[in-house]
């Protein structure tokens, strides 16, 4: 039996490791670990707080405060429905996104009536009613504003 019991230790001191590491370098590549991590996390976090500066609720950037603005004015409006059908006016928010990536937003009153400064430009105008969630009303087209401004848009919200 002592040949069985010399064979097991000589597979186990086998399969010992050569030599632990001293505590200290144990403790110094854990630190260095942890300040690896720490660096990645605060690189992904710089990289997320520059993705997200200046963003609207909707993930967009806000126009520049100092460009020249032309007022645009027009309505929210809940059309369609059974025959004959109707149109009236409704209070919501009406979202103007440009080519660039920047959105500005205004909310209209009881009436649908609203009224923004925007930049000179070409945008998509979407809405959404009062407690409606997210935007599924829009103009028929582009909104073109000239610098002199545009009135009677008109954001369809379509019923059916």
């Amino acid at each position: 039996m002592s040949e069985l019991g010399d064979l097991l230790a000589a597979e186990a001191k086998r399969h010992e490791p050569g030599q632990a590491p001293a505590f200290d370098e144990v403790v110094r590549k854990r630190r260095n670990r942890d300040r690896r991590h720490l660096a990645v996390v605060g690189a992904v976090v710089a990289v997320a707080l520059g993705a997200t500066a200046g963003p609207t609720l909707w993930g967009q950037k806000q126009q520049p405060a100092g460009a020249a603005r032309a007022v645009v004015t027009g309505t929210l409006l809940m059309v369609g429905g059974p025959m004959p059908g109707y149109s009236r006016g409704t209070a919501g928010t009406v979202w103007f996104d440009a080519a660039d990536g920047t959105t500005t937003s205004t909310t209209s009153a009881a009436d649908g009536r609203f009224s923004i400064r925007l930049t000179p430009g070409r945008y998509v105008a979407t809405g959404a009613p009062v407690n409606s969630g997210a935007p599924w009303c829009r103009a028929d087209e582009p909104v073109v504003v000239p610098p002199e401004g545009l009135h009677d848009v008109r954001v369809l919200c379509q019923m059916r």
